[in-house]
Formats: C-alpha cells, sequence, structure tokens
C-alpha cells in the first residue's frame, strides 16, 4: 500500500487537505509533531505516526517504510517554534541540516526540510494543486464595494507587502490614510492585526500578498473565518489579498465579511 504524507499543522487547511486527498483515492498517513498538530486530525486519515519537530530523520524513515513518495505540508505552524529547538533534542539527520542553515527564516527552514525528503526520492507536493478550487479568484468578493479611499490604500500598502515578502518577514501590512500601521513578523496574521487595532483604531486597510519568491510546496497566503472575525473585533474596513495566490479555506469566510461589511479584494498582480 501506498499513502501520500502529511505534516500538518493547525487550522482549517490540513482537512480540506485530507478531504481532497482521500475523494481522488489517496490513502493519507499524518506525520503529526507533537503539541502542533491537532488530536482531531486522526480521526480522520488512514495512518498515523507522531514524533517531533526534531525528528526528521525517523519521519523520512517512516515514509520509505509506508512507500510514501510525495508529502504535502499545510496548516499553521508559528515561527516562534524555532526559538524552542535544541540540538540536544534532535536526531542525526536533523542536527546535521539545522547545522547546515545560514539562518533560522522560515523559508530557510523549510526548504531544508524539502531537501532533506527529496534527498531520499520523496518530493512536496504545491499545496496549491491539491487546493485549487479554493484559490480566490481576481475582483471584489464581498457584496460592499471599497471607495476611492479604500482603493488608494491597498495600492499603497501593495509594493509594501511585496517588499515585506521579497525578506521573507512576513505577507501582511496594515494601513490607514497612507500610513503604515503594522507590518507582520514572527508573531503571524492574528497579532500583527490586534496590534493595528491597538494603535489605529477602526478602518484599518489590510493587504496580505503572497512573497516574489513563494514556494508553495510549504508557504501559501490563507484567510480563514478566524481573519474575518479578527478584522472584524478590530473595526477594519478591508482586506486585499492576491488572486489565484491565496486561500479561502472556510466556507463562511464570505458571508461573515457580508455580514459585517468587512469588504475583500482579491488583487490580479
Amino acid at each position: 500500500m501506498t499513502y501520500v504524507a502529511l505534516i500538518a499543522g493547525q487550522g482549517a487547511m490540513p482537512i480540506k487537505i485530507i478531504e481532497e486527498l482521500q475523494a481522488k483515492g489517496e490513502k493519507v498517513l499524518l506525520l503529526g509533531i507533537k503539541g502542533l498538530t491537532p488530536q482531531n486530525l486522526t480521526e480522520k486519515v488512514d495512518k498515523v505516526v507522531w514524533g517531533g519537530i526534531t525528528r526528521l530523520g525517523k519521519a523520512r524513515s517512516v515514509c520509505k517504510k509506508n512507500n510514501v513518495k510525495e508529502i504535502v505540508m499545510g496548516g499553521l505552524i508559528k515561527h516562534n517554534n524555532v526559538f524552542s529547538l535544541s540540538l540536544l533534542n534532535m536526531d542525526l539527520v536533523t542536527m546535521k541540516a539545522f547545522m547546515s542553515l545560514a539562518d533560522l527564516r522560515a523559508d530557510t527552514i523549510c526548504s531544508k526540510i524539502v531537501e532533506v525528503f527529496q534527498n531520499k526520492g520523496i518530493s512536496f507536493l504545491p499545496t496549491t494543486r491539491i487546493l485549487k478550487r479554493y484559490l480566490a479568484s481576481s475582483g471584489v468578493l464581498t457584496h460592499k464595494k471599497p471607495s476611492k479611499k479604500i482603493l488608494e490604500d491597498i495600492q499603497f500598502g501593495l509594493k509594501l507587502a511585496k517588499e515585506l515578502g521579497r525578506l521573507d518577514i512576513g505577507q501582511c501590512v496594515v494601513i490607514k490614510n497612507k500610513s503604515v500601521v503594522a507590518l507582520e513578523a514572527m508573531e503571524g496574521t492574528d497579532q500583527c492585526l490586534q496590534r493595528s487595532g491597538d494603535i489605529a483604531g477602526e478602518n484599518c486597510v489590510v493587504v496580505k500578498l503572497s512573497k516574489p519568491q513563494q514556494d508553495t510546496r510549504f508557504d501559501v497566503p490563507v484567510i480563514g473565518k478566524n481573519t474575518i472575525e479578527k478584522l472584524i473585533k478590530i473595526k477594519a474596513a478591508a482586506i486585499a489579498i492576491e488572486a489565484e495566490k491565496t486561500l479561502i479555506i472556510d466556507d463562511e469566510v464570505i458571508a461573515l465579511a457580508n455580514e459585517h461589511g468587512i469588504i475583500i479584494v482579491s488583487v490580479a498582480i
């Protein structure tokens, strides 16, 4: 029997990946990360093996033993987990990979993980290939349309967001009246949004884009129900995302935005 392996973080994305793979007749092997992978995913997959983020050697051996040729990575794994990594807890494969890293940016770490598996003939699948039907189409996705002022803030934020992504710092910027309120870094989108509300109050405009060098094998911009709930909480005016490169995972995202007057603009770049 062959499997497609899944390295899963938090959120709705891993569930959607499992559903899409199984709908195509694939068997899913969950490579669970203790303390990060939600326990409820074990009920949805065909096989589970638990390990740690510092046990790449074990995970790779499990894949070879179960005839895994392809892996997909999905879900939120907070970048600040790098601060809990210790050489003392790593197996030999992870230690060698870790010590060869140029830095501890998210893309650097994930690229090395991909390399570790590919060296043994196990390929990582682009998440967008599996979840293609969840990619945002171009245009205004909500009933409420953006004003000229909001469009100007979006345009102001587009270049900033792309540059932030190019530097592999984050994917989200928050603008108000053509002023930069906040830039996302290691804290993630949710905390960036909360900070923006605390600083600038209501009617902020959020711009969240893919990176120019986006590697969809391990990093895809996503907005979900939780994102909209954060926008509602800080009374934001709008969020702009990138068409065909951003996943809208939760079915209720658009409905919730419409209910609370949050504008979603999907921009073709």
